[in-house]
């Protein structure tokens, strides 16, 4: 057995060796300390930004270096240096009210109107058996076809069985469909994890700030963990690591094909052997099955805007972020970094707003 472990492992550690490597041979950008290469790197068509919004992040970049001019990181972010065996970060905590005695954890008991996660019923036959009486699937039980599959579902139900009805709910339906949103009923509101990654690219560079909302006592605690130097990003990853292996849900909003991969990707590139068992939902797919006839986009910002109501000040784009964190490497001078620390913060506040709104449907 202790042969088997040593080499599981030599084996991890070689592939994340090759992983590394091949990671570093990539060219999508450099970061660099010259303000001249810096300024010759950006520019708004490149990113594919509108002009105007390149010159107002420029003009807000230039007025938060003037004003955090001389300021330490513990005069603008309320947080303290965390340090594990991978090094040092700055976490930062802040506290949104969020949850009201209008959750109801009940909910999950809608998850039986959806005779549709029994294989062989479809709208057709959903429609006739309701009309039959069978309007749950516990009703189901009891029916010469459907007894043995209603009966097993039913007791992945009872047991509160989240590993079987998460691979139930995958098997049936899309992750657009409402049924997705009723399995956060199975666990309560401090078992959600809500998370969003500000990063220096779209694949395989650095991460420079985690962050995860945790619900705790009818308030969301924001997590951050802020990457003051590149070398700090192991240290990050495995204080996000230690807080959400606690949760059993993953909440993000295009975390599927980003966030989650992305945060695994820089796991294996440190060689850090992760072993979270999440349950993870996208909020992205449930709001697009919603809003898509009604809004421009489902972008989070414009659902923000147009359904919760709110409106972002002195927000950067996320396009410019590596352009912003760029400028903080280059003058030591923290003001680059307020906007991002706090882009992030409202990204996770409006995911949690949205996905109660969303389960409460």
């Amino acid at each position: 057995m202790e042969e088997e472990k040593e080499k599981s492992a030599e084996n991890w550690s070689y592939i994340a060796s090759k992983w590394k490597k091949s990671v570093l041979s990539l060219k999508e950008y450099l970061l660099t300390d010259s303000n001249e290469q810096a300024n010759q790197s950006f520019s708004y068509a490149s990113l594919n930004l509108p002009s105007q919004d390149y010159s107002n992040a420029n003009q807000l970049r230039e007025k938060l270096l003037q004003q955090y001019q001389g300021k330490v990181c513990s005069e603008i972010f309320p947080g303290e240096v965390c340090e594990n065996a991978y090094g040092k970060c700055y976490h930062i905590t802040t506290r949104v009210p969020l949850f009201s005695s209008s959750f109801k954890q009940e909910k999950c008991q809608d998850l039986l109107n959806h005779l549709e996660l029994l294989p062989g019923i479809g709208p057709i036959t959903r429609q006739k058996l309701v009309e039959e009486g069978y309007c749950k699937i516990s009703d189901l039980c009891s029916h010469p076809r459907y007894q043995t599959l209603a009966s097993s579902f039913m007791d992945h139900f009872q047991q509160a069985s989240l590993e079987n009805l998460y691979q139930w709910l995958g098997t049936r339906f899309k992750r657009s469909h409402p049924a997705w949103l009723k399995l956060l009923a199975m666990a309560p509101p401090g078992d959600w994890a809500f998370v969003d990654i500000e990063t220096l690219g779209l694949f395989s560079r650095p991460i420079i700030l985690i962050g995860a909302g945790i619900v705790e006592n009818h308030e969301l605690v924001i997590h951050q963990w802020l990457v003051r130097q590149i070398e700090e990003e192991a240290s990050a990853l495995m204080e996000y690591y230690q807080v959400v292996q606690k949760t059993k849900f993953l909440i993000t909003y295009n975390g599927q094909r980003f966030d989650i991969p992305y945060i695994n990707d820089r796991w294996a590139y440190y060689g850090i052997r992760s072993h979270l068992n999440f349950y993870s939902l996208d909020m992205l797919y449930p709001s697009r099955s919603v809003w898509k006839q009604s809004l421009p986009d489902c972008k989070l910002q414009t659902i923000e805007q147009a359904i919760l109501h709110k409106q972002r000040s002195e927000d950067v784009p996320g396009a410019l972020v590596p352009e912003f964190y760029q400028s903080y490497l280059q003058s030591s001078n923290l003001g680059p970094l307020v906007p991002i620390v706090s882009h992030n913060q409202v990204d996770i506040a409006s995911l949690a707003e949205l996905s109660l709104l969303l389960y409460e449907r």
